[in-house]
């Protein structure tokens, strides 16, 4: 296994990577990150000489973004598929809205993503993104802001990380194909129905609701609108599942 010195991206750490390896998880901060990354870390810091910095990697792709404290303002690059660079720590309205992007990548250190409205100096940050399909959002995330995703049309899918991210009303309203939401065991957040309205994966809770609320006013069974058999222990003749109401 061919070990490298290199610096956490995270934490500042002095570690040796596997550079076979794309991705590792620093020993000292427990965070993951890009190998490339960490050597070029190490690389930079043993070039400062005196005064003089030699920096020996193309950051150029930092360019397309606009980024203030750990806060990315606006992306200005024309790629569809979108990377947002590390030490980003949070996402500001506005910044990507009405982009024809089709893809986004969000690391690990990213927490936020702020709020917005429907006006449109202050469109949620990826407010009108028609052509994004789908997003993974990392274990550091912990708050999507209002109106964060409003009327992605396209979007079909979305995975969460963290079993606590907090998701605020109208984050994903207007999504209307969005039927696939992924959340991770243990979860334990607090879905407010407004978040998800007009979506697909709304409308069939909807459905399901219904008709669980049909099956039982008929005497049915709840989850199949089989009929009970027994008289003490009624267990639906269809799908032997016990009566719970």
């Amino acid at each position: 296994m061919p070990l490298t010195p290199a610096i956490c991206t995270q934490c500042g750490a002095q570690i040796e990577v596997d550079s076979s390896k794309e991705a590792a998880i620093c020993p000292s901060c427990g965070t993951a990150f890009i190998v490339e990354n960490a050597i070029k870390n190490y690389s930079i810091t043993n070039n400062i000489q005196a005064q003089t910095i030699y920096i020996n990697y193309d950051d150029s792709h930092k360019k397309d973004f606009d980024i203030v404290a750990g806060m990315l303002k606006k992306y200005t690059g024309v790629s569809k598929e979108v990377i947002i660079p590390d030490g980003v720590t949070s996402i500001d309205h506005n910044s990507f809205s009405h982009l024809p992007i089709e893809s986004i990548f969000i690391p690990e250190g990213v927490e936020r993503i702020e709020s917005g409205y429907i006006s449109i100096h202050n469109m949620g940050a990826f407010a009108g993104c028609s052509k994004l399909h789908s997003i993974v959002f990392p274990h550091s995330m912990r708050e999507i802001g209002e109106h964060a995703f409003y009327k992605c049309t396209n979007l079909v899918s979305i995975e969460f990380k963290s079993p606590n991210t907090k998701i605020r009303n109208y984050a994903f309203d207007g999504c209307e194909k969005l039927s696939d939401i992924k959340f991770p065991p243990g979860t334990t957040m607090d879905i407010n129905e407004l978040a998800f309205g007009n979506t697909l994966y709304l409308k069939t809770i909807y459905d399901e609701r219904e008709k669980k609320e049909k099956y039982m006013s008929l005497g049915l069974c709840s989850y199949c609108g089989g009929k009970f058999k027994g008289i003490f222990n009624k267990v639906c003749s269809k799908c032997n599942r016990n009566k719970d109401y």
